[in-house]
């Protein structure tokens, strides 16, 4: 009966997941790493190739669009995760309910769900720790207390070893914080050699065992010869499952189509793979500040506690506590693993990437809806054997009927908090991050220029452009951002646009890029911001939901009378443009993800320049002013305030906007409390 339960947790997790998947592409790392796996390219740092290389396998599927496959995986292994918690507390605790309960607990989490729904590595690289974390749980709760089989346990113990460094290895080629987990499986070892030795001699230090072992020191000689021995398979087989990132050096400096991440020689392969190519959010360098002070660690502990209260209820925390307690005393081992566990994935990795009581909403929104996913696991895991603790101390009060009954009814409680994931974390209904990239470049003049700023239009646009094959007479080039001028040409291989922007190729002197700006053909996706790099060369006028750039100092005579004309045809223009964008998509979506509501500031903006251009003393005003405010869009913080008069013609236009900008209202995030 088992393996059919499971078989049903299975297929049940995998269906409620992608009825909510994202149904093309959704925002963040998404487009880039669908593209990048079609291309079998190298993504950002660290690179992610056994991510790609799976994600490749998904693109296979005879249905579907690409992006909406390649997410298949991550609701995959989010089913395969619930599957894998169920046969852990059913084997820990030998109740179902308890294994249903932890299973629903984590299925509604809010973290754990969003990151099912989306093209994302994490729930591969949880799918992964969850594996080890499960072959040493099991062996260390059912480790034997007879001396007689002290040899079946240590080769066991041995074989466990193994098999953990080798998916050590090729978890190490998807993410590192899989590495964390290195340190509680030390710790069990450890023990468990400590162990040995004292069931061999004792305490007064007699061997305990009359076979061919007579002395202490011929059981020691050869346990550490043994030692060696493991330790050096160990390696070899965590390097084996390491050498996944050969792809990296085998794609990285190949001159594919589609490569993010290209590498050359062995410097940037360490950049790529350490993630140093970041500096100080490198993975080496975060790693070399994991001594911190005591304040850091105790917001560290604050925003946990605070996530995963947002994540569970605090209702959580009397089984989680009760679990901890009982599993502290049924077996040390097993609990020190998965506590440890839980801190090192939890408090500690929050110090690492936060580490501060005041934190922007973005970051909060990455660190704790990401890179903590496996904490989730660890601590559903402590709430299930409370959940079965709870249950025992009801039927030895000689309630039986009653913790049958509680047992049944909590064990499907949690889904309750669907209702809540239905209406934030229902990316099926986000066409957004799509529809947004698609209207950007609907609207530019053929052959034209877009240079895109930020992971969210980059990747976006690298995934309609380069795997979608949309508007290719469109040249784009991307940059991380403004106070930079290192552009990449991904959707724009030389190739293919070599001919008609060659000077984009030759050099990226500003000054070559003049004859297109006349031509009306460059364009952006930001404004160019006061300080920045493009500041000191060029000018930017709202076009849509795009941005027209000119040379900063024109090299004609009348600029004056440019401007004016310039200006008349951008207001012609926008008209048009209207007509082709679909704004009504920032009034459909159903989550509270910050990089969509991001993308929505740029339809308001576009409602604004329209609403304008019917405000003058033609369009019947109606004798109001009002005021448009429209939120930064990294900070949430009101940037631009646009007083418009109101006119018969532009009240559609005013009142679309303010419905987009009451809608996607910026602090709405579910792990952060609002305001």
């Amino acid at each position: 009966m088992l393996i059919y339960r499971q078989l049903l947790i299975f297929l049940l997790s995998f269906a409620g997941f992608v009825f909510f998947l994202t149904p093309n592409i959704n925002t963040g790392d998404g487009g880039e790493l669908v593209t990048t796996s079609h291309y079998l390219g190298v993504a950002h740092p660290s690179g992610y190739p056994l991510y790609l290389l799976i994600a490749k396998m998904f693109i296979f599927l005879p249905f579907g669009n690409m992006a909406f496959k390649v997410t298949l995986m991550s609701a995959m292994a989010s089913a395969l995760i619930l599957t894998l918690m169920y046969l852990l507390v059913e084997r820990l605790t030998s109740c179902k309910w308890s294994a249903l309960f932890t299973v629903t607990l984590l299925f509604q989490a809010y973290a754990f769900f969003t990151q099912s729904v989306i093209a994302k590595f994490y729930p591969l690289n949880l799918l992964l720790i969850l594996l080890i974390s499960i072959i040493w749980i099991l062996h260390l709760n059912y480790f034997s207390e007879d001396s007689k089989t002290i040899r079946e346990n240590s080769e066991s113990s041995n074989r466990n070893v193994y098999l953990s460094a080798f998916i050590l290895g090729i978890a190490l080629a998807n993410h590192h914080t899989a590495l964390l987990i290195a340190g509680p499986l030390a710790l069990v070892v450890c023990i468990e050699e400590l162990t040995f030795y004292r069931r061999h001699f004792g305490a007064g230090g007699k061997c305990q065992i009359a076979d061919e072992e007579k002395t202490e020191n011929i059981i020691l000689r050869r346990r550490l010869s043994g030692y060696a021995r493991i330790i050096g398979a160990s390696l070899l087989l965590l390097l084996s499952g390491f050498l996944i990132n050969a792809y990296l050096l085998i794609r990285g400096g190949k001159n594919v189509f589609f490569n993010p991440s290209p590498i050359k020689d062995l410097d940037t392969l360490y950049a790529v793979l350490t993630r140093q190519a970041y500096g100080e959010s490198g993975s080496i360098t975060a790693a070399s500040n994991a001594i911190s002070g005591l304040d850091v660690y105790l917001d560290s502990l604050k925003h946990f506690i605070s996530a995963m209260a947002m994540n569970f209820s605090i209702f959580s925390f009397v089984p989680f506590v009760i679990g901890c307690l009982y599993l502290f005393r049924k077996n040390l081992a097993s609990f020190l693993f998965t506590f440890i566990s839980l801190l090192l994935y939890g408090p500690f990795i929050i110090s690492l990437t936060l580490g501060s009581s005041d934190i922007s909403e973005i970051m909060y929104y990455m660190v704790l809806n990401q890179y903590f996913l496996p904490a989730l696991v660890f601590f559903t895991l402590f709430a299930g054997i409370g959940f079965y603790q709870i249950r025992l101390w009801l039927e030895r009060f000689n309630l039986p009927f009653l913790a049958k009954t509680l047992a049944v009814m909590l064990a499907f409680f949690p889904l309750v908090f669907l209702v809540q994931r239905a209406v934030d974390s229902n990316y099926r209904t986000n066409h957004v991050p799509y529809q947004y990239t698609k209207d950007t470049y609907t609207i530019l003049p053929v052959n034209s220029m877009l240079i895109t700023f930020g992971d969210n239009a980059n990747y976006q646009g690298w995934y309609l452009k380069s795997a979608g094959r949309y508007r290719e007479d469109i040249c784009q080039i991307t940059s991380a951002k403004q106070d930079t001028s290192l552009w990449t040409f991904q959707g724009c291989p030389k190739t293919v646009y070599g001919n008609i922007f060659s000077m984009l190729y030759s050099s990226k002197d500003f000054k070559r890029l003049i004859p297109i700006m006349l031509k009306d053909r460059f364009y952006g996706t930001q404004y160019i911001k006061q300080g920045s790099i493009y500041a000191a060369y060029m000018t930017s006028f709202p076009f849509s939901i795009a941005h027209m750039y000119l040379p900063k100092n024109l090299p004609i005579a009348n600029t004056d009378l440019f401007n004016e004309l310039t200006k008349s045809s951008l207001d012609n223009r926008q008209l048009k443009a209207d007509k082709l964008i679909n704004n009504s998509v920032c009034l459909s979506h159903m989550t509270d993800d910050l990089f969509t509501r991001q993308l929505c500031t740029g339809y308001l903006i576009h409602l604004a320049n329209i609403a304008s251009h019917f405000s003058n003393a033609n369009d019947h005003k109606i004798g109001e002013i009002m005021e448009l405010v429209i939120m930064d869009a990294q900070t949430g913080e009101p940037s631009v305030k646009m007083k418009i008069p109101v006119t018969e013609n532009n009240i559609p236009y005013l009142e679309l906007a303010n419905q987009i900008s009451e809608f996607n209202k910026w602090k709405i995030f579910y792990l952060r409390k609002k305001d």
